[in-house]
């Protein structure tokens, strides 16, 4: 018996035949395609959802957050002011951070070495809110020392 068959429970498989389709001789593949891809023809693809992660593991998610967006959400990064204010606790704490790794990569600094930075200053057994703190309190003294980036 086929492994598929026996998976399914030893009964036969089943396939349904497609619908045949008539294709006029006149309709070019060229304007089938021009067809799916004008702006008139479909629905407009659905708006990103504006949404923080509940809680992050890593800093590496945390960056991954802003720049690319987390589990389809739209990246923080591109938040609108009415987006950012949804949930202004979270993003303000979070912006010290991204603020501090997005300089490192200004400066040339990959986001992973950036990152492998702060765990270095802060130490990797603390969690992502307590790094986070300690960023937030350096920051009103000026910042850490070792996290201080100048421009080349």
């Amino acid at each position: 018996m086929p492994i598929a068959a026996a998976q399914m429970g030893g009964g036969s498989v089943r396939t349904a035949a497609a619908p045949s389709v008539a294709v006029r001789a006149d309709y070019s593949p060229t304007q089938r395609m021009e067809s799916f891809s004008s702006d008139e023809g479909g629905p407009p693809p659905p708006p990103l959802v504006a949404r923080l992660c509940a809680c992050p593991r890593t800093l590496y998610d945390l960056w991954r957050e802003y720049e690319f967006g987390y589990s389809g959400c739209k990246p923080a990064k591109d938040f609108t002011i009415q987006e950012r204010g949804k949930d202004r606790y979270k993003y303000y704490r979070r912006n010290v951070f991204w603020t501090v790794v997005g300089r490192m990569v200004l400066a040339g600094w990959s986001w992973e070495t950036a990152c492998d930075k702060v765990y270095a200053v802060y130490g990797r057994s603390l969690s992502v809110t307590k790094i986070i703190a300690c960023l937030i309190r350096d920051k009103k003294e000026g910042g850490h020392p070792e996290l201080r980036v100048m421009a080349t």
